[in-house]
């Protein structure tokens, strides 16, 4: 997990984190986050858009003994693609 955030952070120097929700359940930790940041790196090895995205995570994390044993996520990565033009929606049709 440690990794994963050091490389995150340096990937998007940018970025702001804001959760939005926390539950916690028994074992189990979910966090809703919302996530702003500023294209100057490039995604998944498209160039960067120098655009601003604003999009929603979840996280659900299960622990044991006091660590994160495992990790699930997901974010909202078709509007953060939209936001920075790389995925384009097409209108109705004319």
């Amino acid at each position: 997990m440690a990794a994963m955030w050091d490389a995150s952070r340096r990937n998007h120097p940018d970025r702001t984190l804001t959760d939005e929700l926390i539950l916690c359940a028994g074992d189990f930790v979910v966090v809703r986050t919302r996530i702003r940041n500023r294209d100057t790196t490039g995604v998944a090895g498209l160039p960067p858009t120098n655009r601003d995205y604003n999009i929603t995570g979840i996280d659900i994390y299960r622990f044991d003994n006091g660590k994160v044993v495992e990790r699930w996520g997901n974010s909202d990565l078709a509007s953060m693609y939209k936001q920075l033009g790389h995925l384009v929606v097409p209108g109705p049709a004319q």
